[in-house]
């Protein structure tokens, strides 16, 4: 990868980073933290899997697992995300 492509993602990145929290501070002064930290959460998780998908990284988890991949998900992110945005 080039220098110049680098530095152009890098710069790309930065802008998205900064605007991102001017964008979440006008969004929050009109709509509840709690809705908006829902949206980002669900926008992220639609990114990462579409990322999986097209590197073939994604598969179903096995019945045992699904045990730790919901509480996993209740523990860790909803309740988390819940009482920060509060």
């Amino acid at each position: 990868m080039s220098l110049l492509r680098i530095y152009i993602l890098l710069t790309g990145i930065m802008i998205t980073w900064g605007l991102n929290v001017s964008v979440i501070k006008i969004l929050v002064a009109n709509t509840q933290p709690v809705t908006i930290t829902s949206l980002r959460i669900f926008t992220a998780s639609l990114i990462v899997i579409l990322i999986l998908f097209f590197f073939g990284l994604i598969r179903l988890p096995k019945k045992s697992e699904l045990f730790y991949v919901f509480g996993g998900a209740l523990l860790s992110v909803v309740f988390h995300n819940y009482f920060l945005a509060e």
